[in-house]
């Protein structure tokens, strides 16, 4: 039997971290939760683990251009949920379209910038807490539906 125990972590780090010692092999594991920030940034910017993984892509190298077939190629998806996802990117100013119809990774602002580096971080790091992150963002279509449903008083 495991028993999991929480102590508090070291004063140094920057964001607060628990240590969960789990008996049976006596060793501190860190535990980070992802930063508040960061999860607010997901929320409002990654609205699917294929939106993760198109943004770390382009990501991964800012100066390459890439066509929306040559995205899809590389994570195996569909040309039109590329298309809509490097839209939305567009509109949340992380990506460039060029006139010839290739995009980059292109965030407009410092603050976008840092953010999708701790993202990259996060999801090294911590995969399991950045799809949890993801798939428990509230859905705005959900809740477009939900709210059609309810029941004013006039």
């Amino acid at each position: 039997m495991f028993a999991i125990e929480a102590v508090s972590g070291h004063q140094s780090q920057p964001m607060p971290s628990l240590f969960v010692l789990i008996e049976a092999h006596n060793k501190p594991v860190p535990f980070v939760l992802l930063s508040d920030e960061l999860e607010q940034f997901i929320r409002n910017t990654i609205k699917s683990l294929w939106a993760l993984e198109l943004l770390l892509l382009l990501a991964h190298d800012e100066n390459r251009l890439w066509t929306p077939a040559e995205l899809n190629l590389e994570l195996r998806s569909n040309v039109k949920l590329v298309g809509d996802l490097l839209a939305q990117f567009e509109r949340g100013l992380l990506v460039k379209a060029e006139a010839d119809g290739r995009y980059r990774y292109a965030p407009v602002t410092a603050e976008l910038e840092r953010m999708v580096e701790e993202l990259k971080t996060a999801y090294a790091d911590r995969p399991l807490m950045v799809v949890k992150a993801i798939v428990s963002a509230p859905d705005d279509k959900i809740r477009t539906i939900a709210d059609a449903f309810k029941i004013r008083k006039d």
